[in-house]
């Protein structure tokens, strides 16, 4: 992810807020900026503890728990951008830091003033906030112009477009943001580029190959789309940025058909039972399959009108899995072939639970950390 937020409770923060200016110098993030909550209240008008809250910007993408390293806490207190996909991601991460979004109405109001960072806070907020006018004034001319506008620039995927607009919207507006994806289909159709990265899972059924496949999806803040086999694997397809080809058969399948879904660079319509899909909002595509690419490739309907090359080519990253092992390749161009990597132990299922106790678990640690918080004290 390139964007993110990190909260907590300053009695329980790790460092010193100068040391925690310090990290944020030191560590590979394009803006930061943080302001300390000590006036927010509960509902019934109690003060909540006093805390911090810091927004970041990364030069490169970021992983919750390596985020939660540099601050030594526990990766439930980072948070992913809510519109991480758009261009005012960080707008509206600053703007939420300082209660000035619309949802904020009876929240104290922290002025510029009280936060930190590393550029100029206040010439930012009003750019942001000469933006939010602007566009208040567009919708009041045309309620939906700007996402109309938005759409037809390719800069609102169609799986995200309840985030823009309520569903009341959506319906009285479906013919114009039809047109406008329409519009934007038209446009992509003509670009000929695209970068996308396959993998490829194989091993026997129950070995975690989809639970994994899953985990790294949501690891890159990845929409999800889990494709069965079936006569049109790809009904339902909206444009999520993931594809899961789960449990896929040879049988299932052209191998042209599977080769243009699969191409990593050149942006195609591919084919679907209703209507064709165009793939320019897909990045990642995952393969599982109680099958070798070889037994996939021979198993491809009219395969032997591509060489096997063809196939393996476009899925530079595969892993095979055992209940013990998971074997970790990657092809090589020079021997046109698969080169072992590393093998690691399989623990699928017990990455899965730790990941639904990890909340516990942090709170548990810090509490033997302050015997004070013993019950028996």
């Amino acid at each position: 992810m390139r964007y993110a937020e990190y909260v907590q409770q300053i009695e329980h923060l790790q460092y010193t807020i100068k040391e925690l200016e310090q990290i944020l110098e030191e560590k590979p993030i394009k803006k930061w900026a943080y302001c300390i909550h000590d006036k927010d209240v509960y509902d019934d008008g109690s003060p909540k503890e006093p805390h911090i809250h810091i927004e970041m910007q990364f030069n490169s993408d970021q992983t919750f728990e390596n985020i939660a390293k540099w601050f030594k806490d526990g990766a439930q207190y980072i948070q992913k951008a809510k519109y991480e996909s758009t261009q005012f991601a960080y707008e509206n991460m600053c703007s939420y830091m300082i209660h000035e979004t619309e949802n904020s109405d009876g929240k104290y109001h922290y002025p510029d003033e009280e936060v930190h960072a590393n550029f100029n806070f206040h010439e930012f907020m009003q750019r942001v906030r000469n933006d939010v006018k602007d566009a208040k004034e567009k919708r009041r001319k045309h309620p939906i112009e700007d996402i109309l506008i938005k759409i037809c620039n390719n800069q609102i995927p169609r799986i995200k477009v309840g985030e823009y607009l309520t569903d009341i919207e959506r319906i009285k507006y479906d013919k114009d943001i039809t047109k406008a994806f329409n519009i934007r289909d038209e446009k992509v159709a003509k670009e000929t580029d695209r970068n996308m990265n396959v993998m490829y899972f194989y091993g026997e059924s129950g070995t975690g190959k989809t639970t994994v496949a899953k985990f790294m999806a949501k690891s890159k803040g990845y929409s999800v789309f889990v494709s069965g086999s079936s006569n049109d694997p790809l009904q339902g397809y909206i444009g999520q940025e993931c594809i899961i080809l789960d449990d896929l058969r040879g049988s299932d399948w052209k191998i042209n058909d599977l080769l243009k879904l699969l191409d990593n660079n050149t942006n195609s319509l591919v084919k679907s039972r209703y209507s064709n899909k165009l793939m320019n909002d897909c990045k990642l595509i995952i393969i599982t399959s109680v099958q070798s690419i070889t037994e996939l490739y021979y198993a491809l309907r009219e395969h032997d009108t591509e060489p096997i090359e063809q196939l393996k080519r476009r899925c530079t990253d595969m892993i095979y899995f055992t209940y013990d092992t998971m074997y970790f390749k990657r092809y090589d161009e020079e021997i046109r072939d698969y080169q072992d990597i590393e093998k690691l132990p399989n623990m699928t299922s017990m990455l899965v639970h730790m990941k639904k106790n990890i909340s516990m678990l942090d709170d548990l640690k810090k509490a033997l950390k302050d015997e004070s918080e013993m019950p028996w004290n």
